[in-house]
């Protein structure tokens, strides 16, 4: 079976992005399948030394043959350039989908949206049946949050949204509270598909921990709780401040805030204002620095928005604390939080407010035997459900019945 994967953020442990589509593409080789990964250009995605100064560069990574068109993206560029940066790589990535011979089956992976365009493309221009996969429900969720706001756009964007959802063969979510989602809309039990995220748990059992940088930072002996990710609006790190003044005067806790985006350096402009004694940056470091960095700390944190659709999220940086032995601390509902509840591997946070938050970091620091425990039962979860090893398999299977 030759796959097309067109994924536009398409990086590998190189690199300081999400590694999912790296993971599932070299694993599919691995079964024996060829794998043609589309992807577009962004400098943190561990590719520079195999990309070209032309417009689009070939080579083959892992076994991967991989596609680069040289659009550049990065998480600090505005709007209308986002915007700009994904229609072109739509449109260029469209001509060589179509022009890609003897491909069997397209999987295409949001975010963006935009990147159903080219598997359109090959669907009515080629025949290639495709499978569409949703990270996020766009734009429900940038709308539920308020980032998107102009009803022209949402409406362009949700008509998008319908029309590849349509086409595709299958529909595969990332979570079942997205797939459940999916399914409200009128989507088809026989079309849908979950297939979590998952880690690639590989990494984590090769690398060591690295407590010599908490200890650089001042943080040894403390409880770290780390949040590993993007600095974006979408990832609600104000309230985070919130939480760490709410813990100012509690020695035995620290935040380490670990990544890059476009709210970075206001985040830290405010927690300068606010003389939080508790919290560090530090800038984004290559996949498997960033591993090293979180098996050293203690807790996992990220902040959802009080909606319906982030609260049942299954971000990327959930696995990589499950798989890295840390309990997580979140506010969350649906499959998130039953699973973590179900498995003691972490803390639920009821509440909407930073106190919440800020009781259940407090309780983690009261008892390290408990929150040591949890960290286990953590890890074992990971290596039960979300190893990308066995997601991987899975995958293969939606796309042969694709193909059939």
């Amino acid at each position: 079976m030759h796959v097309l994967y067109i994924h536009q953020h398409f990086a590998t442990n190189q690199g300081f992005l999400g590694t999912r589509s790296y993971d599932f593409a070299r694993h599919l080789v691995a079964r024996g399948h060829r794998v043609t990964v589309l992807t577009g250009y962004n400098a943190g995605a561990g590719l520079d030394a195999h990309v070209g100064p032309g417009l689009v560069s070939r080579f083959t990574l892992d076994g991967v043959q991989v596609v680069v068109v040289r659009i550049p993206y990065r998480q600090q560029l505005g709007i209308p350039l986002r915007v700009a940066a994904f229609a072109a790589f739509a449109a260029i990535s469209s001509a060589l989908a179509v022009l890609l011979a003897d491909v069997d089956v397209v999987y295409a992976t949001s975010t963006p949206l935009t990147v159903g365009v080219p598997a359109l493309a090959a669907r009515f221009l080629r025949g290639r049946p495709y499978a569409f996969e949703v990270r996020d429900i766009w734009p429900e969720s940038l709308v539920q949050m308020g980032l998107l706001k102009n009803p022209a756009a949402i409406a362009v964007a949700e008509v998008a949204e319908r029309t590849f959802y349509r086409h595709a063969a299958r529909v595969v979510g990332i979570s079942r509270g997205i797939t459940g989602r999916l399914a409200e809309r009128g989507l088809p039990a026989d079309k849908l598909h979950t297939l979590a995220t998952g880690v690639d748990l590989e990494l984590y059992e090769r690398i060591p921990a690295a407590p010599e940088v908490l200890a650089e930072l001042g943080l040894a002996g403390k409880m770290v709780a780390v949040y590993a990710g993007a600095h974006g609006p979408a990832n609600r790190l104000d309230f985070a401040l919130d939480v760490a003044d709410r813990l100012r005067h509690d020695p035995r806790v620290a935040f380490l805030f670990l990544g890059d985006g476009k709210a970075r350096e206001g985040l830290i402009e405010r927690a300068g204002r606010m003389g939080l004694p508790n919290v560090v940056f530090l800038p984004k470091v290559p996949k498997e620095r960033m591993v090293a960095i979180v098996k050293a700390c203690d807790v996992g944190v990220f902040f959802l928005w009080e909606t319906e659709v982030a609260l049942a999220a299954m971000p990327n940086k959930l696995f990589d604390y499950l798989a890295a032995g840390l309990p997580v601390a979140v506010n969350a509902k649906g499959e998130l939080a039953e699973t973590l509840t179900g498995h003691d591997a972490g803390a639920v946070v009821r509440g909407a407010e930073p106190d919440d938050f800020a009781a259940a970091l407090a309780a983690l620091a009261d008892d390290p035997d408990a929150r040591r425990a949890k960290g286990a039962h953590a890890r074992r979860l990971c290596a039960t459900l979300y190893d990308r090893r066995v997601l991987a398999a899975q995958l293969e299977g939606i796309l042969e019945e694709v193909t059939r």
